[in-house]
């Protein structure tokens, strides 16, 4: 569909073996589309939802029973870029004063879509998301500010005009609570550090996870992420291992070795 754009990030289910990917779908108004497809590749369902923000995602969550998007603050103002009036991505306006807003979807589509308030953090990549009880928890790296990439003296469009400087605002190492009874949120930092391309055991999505692993910048100084970084969520303990001067990572990938997180 021609005003249908997907994100790069699907999740699989490795309980169902379905495969779940999310595009937005841009109109006078913005829509979440949600697609799944079943280990025999057919077509499990295919879900438009009304979303409340015209914001910019790039990933979200899945648990057992929702999908869950963090509609960060940075809004969209499409006629200025259909206009000409600025690039794709000058049209992005960070609005950090008006908080993320959590959106959880029930996977069952006769079940009600619940909103949740956060404070304002910049998401690109989300580690997983499980639930426990009567509660979702959602581990990923949020940026304050999204200096990055959002404005014209970002650090990307300074580069492009080969101007070296390091992000203004790390990517932290986010932990969020949802309540789905009480209907409230809580944030935890479990790390200020510099962190973001989470990577996890694929075996592990949608459930309790023990590590994640994360590209983390150990020298502030860098514009590079330089390190891989090992996060145990039950002990706290972080293993780093840093390339050295001059030397910087992407996106991990982790390869499972049979009986082992």
């Amino acid at each position: 569909k021609k005003d249908l754009v997907y994100s790069a990030h699907p999740k699989l289910d490795p309980k169902t073996g379905q495969w779940v990917h999310f595009g937005l779908k841009a109109r006078k108004s913005l829509s979440l589309f949600i697609t799944v497809i079943n280990q025999d590749q057919s077509v499990h369902e295919c879900r438009e939802v009304p979303c409340p923000r015209y914001v910019y995602l790039h990933d979200f969550f899945l648990t057992e029973n929702y999908y869950i998007f963090i509609l960060h603050p940075a809004f969209i103002n499409i006629p200025r870029f259909l206009l000409g009036k600025t690039s794709f991505k000058g049209c992005f306006e960070w609005r950090g004063d008006e908080g993320n807003l959590v959106m959880v979807i029930p996977r069952d589509a006769s079940q009600k879509v619940k909103t949740f308030p956060a404070p304002a953090a910049w998401m690109w990549h989300s580690l997983n998301a499980y639930e426990q009880g009567n509660d979702i928890i959602l581990d990923f790296s949020g940026f304050d500010q999204p200096d990055a990439v959002i404005g014209e003296e970002s650090q990307l469009s300074r580069i492009m005009r080969a101007e070296i400087v390091p992000r203004q605002h790390p990517g932290k190492l986010r932990r969020y609570r949802i309540d789905l009874v009480a209907h409230n949120l809580h944030e935890d930092i479990v790390d200020a550090g510099d962190y973001d391309f989470p990577a996890l055991n694929i075996h592990t999505f949608t459930r309790p996870h023990r590590y994640g692993y994360f590209a983390k910048c150990l020298r502030p100084n860098d514009v590079f992420f330089n390190s891989v970084a090992r996060i145990d969520y039950q002990t706290g303990v972080i293993d780093e291992y840093d390339f050295g001067e001059g030397y910087y990572v992407g996106e991990p990938v982790f390869c499972t070795l049979p009986g082992h997180d």
